[in-house]
Protein backbone atom coordinates (compact mmCIF):
# COMPACT_ATOMS: atom_id res chain seq x y z
CA UNK A 1 0.00 0.00 0.00
CA UNK A 2 2.87 2.38 0.76
CA UNK A 3 3.91 2.12 -2.93
CA UNK A 4 0.71 3.85 -4.08
CA UNK A 5 2.29 7.33 -4.03
CA UNK A 6 4.70 6.21 -6.76
CA UNK A 7 1.81 5.12 -8.94
CA UNK A 8 0.22 8.48 -8.30
CA UNK A 9 3.42 10.19 -9.45
CA UNK A 10 3.16 8.40 -12.82
CA UNK A 11 -0.56 8.91 -13.36
CA UNK A 12 -1.71 11.58 -10.89
CA UNK A 13 -5.32 11.08 -9.73
CA UNK A 14 -7.27 13.76 -7.89
CA UNK A 15 -5.70 14.33 -4.51
CA UNK A 16 -2.30 13.00 -5.53
CA UNK A 17 -0.38 15.79 -3.81
CA UNK A 18 -2.28 15.32 -0.56
CA UNK A 19 -1.59 11.58 -0.51
CA UNK A 20 2.10 12.11 -1.32
CA UNK A 21 2.45 14.81 1.33
CA UNK A 22 0.74 12.63 3.92
CA UNK A 23 3.11 9.78 3.10
CA UNK A 24 6.15 12.04 3.39
CA UNK A 25 4.91 13.43 6.72
CA UNK A 26 4.38 9.94 8.13
CA UNK A 27 7.79 8.87 6.86
CA UNK A 28 9.49 11.91 8.42
CA UNK A 29 7.87 11.15 11.77
CA UNK A 30 8.98 7.52 11.62
CA UNK A 31 5.39 6.34 11.72
CA UNK A 32 5.98 3.99 8.76
CA UNK A 33 8.99 2.31 10.39
CA UNK A 34 7.02 -0.63 11.76
CA UNK A 35 9.33 -2.78 13.92
CA UNK A 36 7.94 -6.05 12.59
CA UNK A 37 8.89 -5.15 9.03
CA UNK A 38 12.13 -6.70 7.69
CA UNK A 39 14.94 -4.20 7.04
CA UNK A 40 14.51 -4.22 3.27
CA UNK A 41 10.92 -2.97 3.64
CA UNK A 42 12.23 0.10 5.46
CA UNK A 43 14.73 0.66 2.66
CA UNK A 44 11.95 0.42 0.09
CA UNK A 45 9.96 3.11 1.90
CA UNK A 46 13.04 5.30 2.22
CA UNK A 47 13.53 4.96 -1.52
CA UNK A 48 9.91 5.91 -2.21
CA UNK A 49 10.22 8.97 0.04
CA UNK A 50 13.42 10.03 -1.73
CA UNK A 51 11.82 9.69 -5.16
CA UNK A 52 8.74 11.64 -4.11
CA UNK A 53 11.06 14.36 -2.82
CA UNK A 54 12.85 14.54 -6.16
CA UNK A 55 16.03 12.80 -5.02
CA UNK A 56 17.68 9.39 -5.03
CA UNK A 57 18.26 6.93 -2.24
CA UNK A 58 21.43 4.93 -2.53
CA UNK A 59 22.30 1.92 -0.42
CA UNK A 60 24.23 -1.27 -1.09
CA UNK A 61 21.71 -3.95 -0.05
CA UNK A 62 24.01 -6.87 -0.84
CA UNK A 63 27.42 -6.02 0.61
CA UNK A 64 26.43 -6.21 4.32
CA UNK A 65 25.79 -9.96 3.93
CA UNK A 66 29.39 -10.81 3.00
CA UNK A 67 29.92 -12.79 6.22
CA UNK A 68 26.62 -14.69 6.42
CA UNK A 69 25.41 -15.06 2.83
CA UNK A 70 25.51 -18.86 3.07
CA UNK A 71 22.41 -18.75 5.30
CA UNK A 72 20.27 -16.30 3.32
CA UNK A 73 16.79 -17.57 2.53
CA UNK A 74 15.21 -17.32 -0.90
CA UNK A 75 13.00 -14.45 0.33
CA UNK A 76 16.06 -12.62 1.66
CA UNK A 77 17.75 -12.86 -1.74
CA UNK A 78 14.65 -11.63 -3.56
CA UNK A 79 14.55 -8.65 -1.23
CA UNK A 80 18.17 -7.83 -2.07
CA UNK A 81 17.60 -8.06 -5.82
CA UNK A 82 14.59 -5.76 -5.63
CA UNK A 83 16.49 -3.17 -3.63
CA UNK A 84 19.25 -3.30 -6.22
CA UNK A 85 16.64 -2.75 -8.95
CA UNK A 86 15.39 0.35 -7.16
CA UNK A 87 18.93 1.63 -6.72
CA UNK A 88 19.68 1.20 -10.45
CA UNK A 89 16.30 2.54 -11.56
CA UNK A 90 15.49 -0.95 -12.84
CA UNK A 91 18.77 -1.33 -14.67
CA UNK A 92 18.93 2.10 -16.26
CA UNK A 93 21.72 3.46 -14.05
CA UNK A 94 24.55 0.98 -13.28
CA UNK A 95 26.04 1.33 -9.81
CA UNK A 96 29.48 0.82 -8.33
CA UNK A 97 29.97 -2.29 -6.19
CA UNK A 98 33.23 -3.41 -4.64
CA UNK A 99 34.97 -6.57 -5.81
CA UNK A 100 33.79 -8.64 -2.83
CA UNK A 101 30.15 -7.71 -3.38
CA UNK A 102 30.38 -8.67 -7.05
CA UNK A 103 31.89 -12.00 -5.95
CA UNK A 104 28.95 -12.42 -3.57
CA UNK A 105 26.54 -11.93 -6.47
CA UNK A 106 28.41 -14.65 -8.37
CA UNK A 107 27.93 -17.00 -5.39
CA UNK A 108 24.19 -16.29 -5.22
CA UNK A 109 23.80 -16.81 -8.98
CA UNK A 110 25.56 -20.17 -8.59
CA UNK A 111 23.17 -21.10 -5.80
CA UNK A 112 20.06 -20.18 -7.79
CA UNK A 113 21.36 -22.22 -10.71
CA UNK A 114 22.04 -25.20 -8.44
CA UNK A 115 18.52 -24.91 -7.05
CA UNK A 116 17.12 -24.68 -10.60
CA UNK A 117 15.46 -21.43 -9.54
CA UNK A 118 15.14 -19.73 -12.93
CA UNK A 119 13.33 -16.58 -11.79
CA UNK A 120 15.74 -15.82 -8.96
CA UNK A 121 18.75 -16.61 -11.13
CA UNK A 122 17.56 -14.17 -13.80
CA UNK A 123 17.06 -11.44 -11.19
CA UNK A 124 20.54 -11.97 -9.76
CA UNK A 125 22.12 -11.89 -13.22
CA UNK A 126 20.26 -8.65 -13.85
CA UNK A 127 21.91 -7.27 -10.70
CA UNK A 128 25.30 -8.49 -11.91
CA UNK A 129 25.14 -6.82 -15.33
CA UNK A 130 23.90 -3.53 -13.86
CA UNK A 131 27.07 -3.01 -11.84
CA UNK A 132 30.03 -1.05 -13.14
CA UNK A 133 33.13 -3.07 -13.85
CA UNK A 134 31.51 -6.50 -13.97
CA UNK A 135 33.48 -9.30 -15.64
CA UNK A 136 32.38 -9.63 -19.27
CA UNK A 137 33.68 -13.20 -19.56
CA UNK A 138 31.56 -14.14 -16.54
CA UNK A 139 28.59 -12.35 -18.09
CA UNK A 140 28.95 -14.48 -21.22
CA UNK A 141 28.76 -17.56 -19.02
CA UNK A 142 25.49 -16.19 -17.64
CA UNK A 143 24.31 -15.50 -21.21
CA UNK A 144 24.68 -19.23 -21.86
CA UNK A 145 22.68 -20.07 -18.72
CA UNK A 146 19.89 -17.73 -19.84
CA UNK A 147 19.83 -19.25 -23.32
CA UNK A 148 19.67 -22.75 -21.83
CA UNK A 149 16.79 -21.90 -19.48
CA UNK A 150 14.58 -19.89 -21.85
CA UNK A 151 13.31 -22.89 -23.90
CA UNK A 152 11.76 -24.20 -20.69
CA UNK A 153 9.58 -21.08 -20.61
CA UNK A 154 8.92 -20.24 -24.25
CA UNK A 155 9.66 -21.74 -27.67
CA UNK A 156 11.08 -20.07 -30.78
CA UNK A 157 7.57 -19.34 -32.05
CA UNK A 158 6.69 -17.42 -28.92
CA UNK A 159 4.48 -20.09 -27.42
CA UNK A 160 4.62 -20.38 -23.65
CA UNK A 161 5.64 -23.66 -22.10
CA UNK A 162 3.24 -26.07 -20.47
CA UNK A 163 3.70 -24.26 -17.15
CA UNK A 164 1.00 -21.97 -15.84
CA UNK A 165 1.24 -18.35 -16.96
CA UNK A 166 1.68 -17.30 -13.33
CA UNK A 167 4.92 -19.31 -13.28
CA UNK A 168 6.32 -18.01 -16.56
CA UNK A 169 5.41 -14.35 -16.93
CA UNK A 170 7.82 -13.00 -14.31
CA UNK A 171 10.98 -14.88 -15.38
CA UNK A 172 10.17 -13.91 -18.97
CA UNK A 173 9.79 -10.27 -17.93
CA UNK A 174 13.18 -10.33 -16.20
CA UNK A 175 14.69 -12.18 -19.18
CA UNK A 176 13.43 -9.42 -21.48
CA UNK A 177 15.04 -6.80 -19.24
CA UNK A 178 18.27 -8.81 -19.30
CA UNK A 179 18.33 -9.10 -23.09
CA UNK A 180 17.65 -5.38 -23.46
CA UNK A 181 20.47 -4.66 -21.04
CA UNK A 182 22.94 -7.01 -22.72
CA UNK A 183 21.84 -6.07 -26.27
CA UNK A 184 24.65 -6.73 -28.76
CA UNK A 185 26.91 -8.03 -25.99
CA UNK A 186 24.65 -11.07 -25.47
CA UNK A 187 26.87 -13.99 -26.45
CA UNK A 188 25.71 -17.37 -25.11
CA UNK A 189 28.79 -19.47 -25.83
CA UNK A 190 27.95 -23.08 -24.90
CA UNK A 191 31.58 -24.04 -24.15
CA UNK A 192 32.66 -21.39 -21.66
CA UNK A 193 36.00 -22.15 -19.95
CA UNK A 194 34.57 -20.98 -16.63
CA UNK A 195 31.69 -23.44 -16.61
CA UNK A 196 33.48 -26.11 -14.55
CA UNK A 197 34.41 -23.66 -11.82
CA UNK A 198 30.86 -22.29 -11.81
CA UNK A 199 29.32 -25.76 -11.47
CA UNK A 200 31.60 -26.59 -8.54
CA UNK A 201 30.64 -23.36 -6.80
CA UNK A 202 26.99 -24.11 -7.53
CA UNK A 203 27.28 -27.46 -5.74
CA UNK A 204 28.75 -25.71 -2.68
CA UNK A 205 26.13 -22.99 -2.57
CA UNK A 206 23.16 -25.35 -2.98
CA UNK A 207 24.18 -27.88 -0.33
CA UNK A 208 24.03 -25.81 2.86
CA UNK A 209 20.54 -24.28 2.41
CA UNK A 210 19.24 -27.82 1.85
CA UNK A 211 20.76 -28.94 5.15
CA UNK A 212 23.35 -31.15 3.46
CA UNK A 213 26.34 -30.23 5.59
CA UNK A 214 28.46 -33.19 4.50
CA UNK A 215 27.66 -32.42 0.87
CA UNK A 216 28.73 -28.82 1.49
CA UNK A 217 32.13 -29.87 2.83
CA UNK A 218 32.64 -32.42 0.05
CA UNK A 219 31.76 -29.88 -2.63
CA UNK A 220 33.99 -27.23 -1.09
CA UNK A 221 36.88 -29.70 -0.88
CA UNK A 222 36.54 -30.10 -4.65
CA UNK A 223 36.61 -26.31 -5.07
CA UNK A 224 39.78 -26.03 -2.98
CA UNK A 225 41.47 -28.85 -4.90
CA UNK A 226 40.67 -27.55 -8.38
CA UNK A 227 40.20 -23.79 -7.95
CA UNK A 228 41.84 -22.92 -4.64
CA UNK A 229 40.19 -21.42 -1.52
CA UNK A 230 37.21 -19.20 -2.33
CA UNK A 231 37.83 -15.59 -1.23
CA UNK A 232 34.40 -15.28 0.40
CA UNK A 233 33.68 -18.79 1.65
CA UNK A 234 37.03 -19.51 3.26
CA UNK A 235 36.87 -16.56 5.74
CA UNK A 236 33.42 -17.72 6.88
CA UNK A 237 35.01 -20.74 8.54
CA UNK A 238 37.00 -18.37 10.76
CA UNK A 239 33.96 -16.24 11.59
CA UNK A 240 31.40 -19.03 12.02
CA UNK A 241 33.72 -21.90 12.93
CA UNK A 242 31.79 -22.88 16.07
CA UNK A 243 28.56 -22.87 14.11
CA UNK A 244 29.96 -25.51 11.77
CA UNK A 245 31.43 -27.52 14.65
CA UNK A 246 28.05 -27.71 16.40
CA UNK A 247 26.37 -28.76 13.16
CA UNK A 248 28.90 -31.56 12.66
CA UNK A 249 28.38 -32.75 16.24
CA UNK A 250 24.63 -32.97 15.62
CA UNK A 251 25.30 -35.24 12.62
CA UNK A 252 27.38 -37.68 14.69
Amino acid sequence: MYALPLLFAVDPPPGRDRVANDFLALHAEGAIAIPSYPAYRHHEMDWIAARLSGGNYSIDPIGPFITNFLWLTRDHIYALTHLHFYRTMFGQVPVELDVRTIALLECLIARAHGDDDIDLMFELIMCYVTTRGYDEEQARLYDALIAAKLPRLIDRSGNLSYQAFAETYHPLLVAWMLLVRRADMFDPQPANPRRGRFDRLSAVMSALPQGDLLGFFAAYASVIELDGPHPLIDPIFDIHGQRFVRAVEVLR
